[in-house]
Parts: structure tokens; sequence; C-alpha cells
């Protein structure tokens, strides 16, 4: 019984720990796996420890009839604008993500924003999807949800 006892303290205590450690994330679905042009998708981030430095970190869930190789995003973030060029997949057609079944995640550490200081961040993402003519893709079909991470750094 006493073995027992100490295994539930241990359980507890890396438990707690993991709790302190919790970060900031936020997912915004995607209706019928179907992103238009013209959906921005904001994220507010609020009561951050103003003494630490941030990063984010952005995980994209598609399905595998996602029709593209690539998935190009405008980010907003401290008055910059950044253009990023997600490869979710490789020439071949092998996912770079990970998941099973129909569903993949796609996740990049965005260490290039910086976030010195601040209590609250709000970052906005648009997709910025062109064809070869330069035309912009209305529509894209197979992006399920987007997701972002304020992580402290230590």
């Amino acid at each position: 019984m006493k073995i027992k006892f100490h295994y539930l303290l241990i359980v507890f205590v890396l438990f707690s720990s993991c709790l302190k450690k919790r970060n900031n994330i936020n997912f915004i679905n995607i209706e019928n796996d179907t992103w238009s042009a013209s959906d921005t998708l904001f994220f507010n981030f609020k009561d951050l420890d103003a003494e630490k430095k941030h990063y984010a970190k952005l995980t994209i869930k598609h399905k595998t009839d996602y029709y593209y190789q690539n998935l190009i995003l405008f980010l907003q973030a401290n008055n910059q604008i950044d253009t990023l060029n997600l490869q979710l997949a490789k020439k071949n057609g092998t996912w770079n993500s990970k998941g099973a079944g129909d569903t993949r995640f796609y996740s990049k550490t965005l260490k290039n924003l910086n976030f010195d200081k601040k209590d609250s961040i709000s970052i906005v993402i648009n997709h910025a999807m062109r064809n070869t003519n330069t035309n912009q893709i209305r529509e894209i079909h197979g992006i399920s949800s987007v997701g972002l991470e304020i992580i402290n750094e230590d």
C-alpha cells in the first residue's frame, strides 16, 4: 500500500509540474474544411508573462485530399506582415505532416516573430494561395483548422 502511495505522489508531482509550464494555444476551425481568401483568422493572447520572451508555433490540421503541396500564408503580428510558405508535402506526394487516416497535422516553430516582453499578442492570418497566373485562389479545400501556440522562452 505504501508503494502505491509513493507512485501516486510521483505522478501527481510530474503532472503538476507540467501544468506550470502550460502554454497558450488557440485553434480556429475552418468551416467545411474550405478556407476562403476573405476569411481572416484572428488570434489574441492575453495575460502573458511580460517579463519573458515568447515565440509562436503554428499548427495546420489538414485532410489528405488537400490538393496542393504547400500552403502560403500572410501572417501579421506586431505591425509586421510576413509571408510563410509551409511545405505540407514532398514533391513525390508524401506528407511532411503527422497523423493517421485522412487527417494530418503540420507544425512549424516561428522563432523569427519577436514578442519580447509583452503581456498580450494579436496575430492575424490569411491564406495567400495563388495559381500559376498569379491569380488569387479564392477557396482552398482540405484545411480543417489553424492553431497558434505562444510559448515562453526559458
